[in-house]
């Protein structure tokens, strides 16, 4: 019976099977287009997870910059991202980082973020002046 209805479809050249043919065209696309994206998404995914370095925050100052705060084995490095390019503010080690999170656990973690840059831009102008 479908075999017949789809044997029709095929044959129909009427306005309602022209119709009915782009529907099921751009239903088979569509689909065709998650499925390619989902899996493209497990395989980013996965091969994102097995590397040593790793974006804990991104913080977006604007469409074109933004701060990054990037882990890279036991160290911690602060960077500002343009679409010049990449610029490493500060780096600091793992003890320094659970300091912030100790600050308050009921903050939000960019209010944590801006707090800990906010103070390592401070003491960096203190050592300039020195």
């Amino acid at each position: 019976m479908l075999a017949g209805m789809a044997s029709a479809l095929i044959n129909d050249y009427s306005w309602g099977g022209l119709v009915l043919r782009y529907i099921a065209i751009l239903i088979f696309i569509a689909g065709l287009a998650y499925l390619s994206t989902v899996l493209l998404a497990r395989y980013y995914k996965k091969g994102a997870s097995s590397r040593n370095i790793k974006l804990i925050e991104k913080i977006s100052l604007a469409a074109d910059r933004s701060l990054w705060l990037v882990e890279l084995g036991e160290k911690y490095y602060f960077f500002y991202v343009d679409k010049n390019g990449l610029k490493k503010l500060d780096q600091f080690e793992r003890d320094e980082l659970s300091v912030i999170n100790e600050i308050n656990d009921k903050t939000n973690i960019d209010d944590n973020f801006l707090r800990l840059f906010k103070q390592k831009i401070n003491n960096s102008e203190q050592k300039n002046e020195d």
